[in-house]
């Protein structure tokens, strides 16, 4: 998600998907949409074992993704990070993780 090769191509994916639609398209169904579906399954497991509330499983790992997207990696797409340390995705990750349990934690 933050390497080199991964950055580049998102930012090939956003400068060129309204010229070449199917391209975005494609990698959306092959990237991200796969990504979402794999993790929704995992939730949706945790759900069942009530480890996390019920809630539709494809919008929890959509919005998984999405506050895992506006750290390091946000910087890193629009230039202003030239290469994220351990030490800021693992911050990162902590914050991500603690804003998805506070929307998805089982209610006590």
């Amino acid at each position: 998600m933050t390497s080199v090769e991964a950055i580049a191509l998102n930012r090939l994916i956003i400068s060129e998907g309204a010229r070449f639609p199917e391209m975005s398209r494609i990698f959306f169904d092959l990237a991200p949409y796969h990504t979402r579906v794999h993790i929704a399954e995992y939730l949706e497991g945790a759900m069942d074992r009530r480890q996390l509330r019920k809630a539709d499983p494809l919008d929890a790992g959509r919005a998984l993704m999405a506050i895992t997207l506006v750290g390091c990696h946000q910087q890193l797409l629009i230039g202003q990070m030239q290469a994220a340390s351990p030490v800021q995705i693992d911050r990162d990750a902590v914050f991500a993780i603690d804003i998805f349990l506070r929307a998805y934690a089982p209610m006590s």
